[in-house]
């Protein structure tokens, strides 16, 4: 499969890294549009582009994210908060302290973004918002 970069009238010697930085929203371990962005990040992972996979938590056991660690491909998690809290017995503190967490993630990957400085950022989110703070760092 050709990569699109010769059918935008972009050249080699115009692009500058070849850098993609991927932010996924799934707060499972893996969902359907993981599956998508996985194989497009194997893909220009072999075409010797540099990739940044970020999410919430990162299951460093799961299968699909052992092979984008062997591949090369950095990972990232944005939660700063243990998820082990009874929710249930401190839903008020915990909504809270999830909020500040929802700032801190956005401070997390702001620096990732900046530090990393990619050519593009794929996002990729379940629901029709989730994303949406995240692609607003983006602009």
């Amino acid at each position: 499969m050709e990569i699109g970069i010769k059918h935008t009238g972009f050249t080699k010697a115009t692009i500058a890294k070849n850098r993609l930085a991927i932010v996924t929203c799934c707060v499972d371990d893996w969902g359907g549009s993981e599956d998508l962005w996985w194989n497009a990040a194997m893909h220009l992972r072999d075409r010797q582009f540099e990739i940044m996979v970020m999410k919430l938590k990162i299951n460093r056991y799961h299968p699909k994210f052992i092979a984008l660690s062997e591949k090369g491909i950095v990972l990232k998690e944005l939660d700063c908060q243990s998820k082990s809290h009874p929710e249930k017995l401190f839903s008020k503190a915990w909504k809270k302290i999830r909020r500040i967490d929802r700032n801190q993630q956005e401070l997390n990957l702001r620096k990732y973004l900046t530090t990393f400085t990619p050519d593009h950022v794929l996002i990729a989110q379940g629901i029709n918002f989730d994303g949406l703070s995240y692609a607003r760092l983006c602009i």
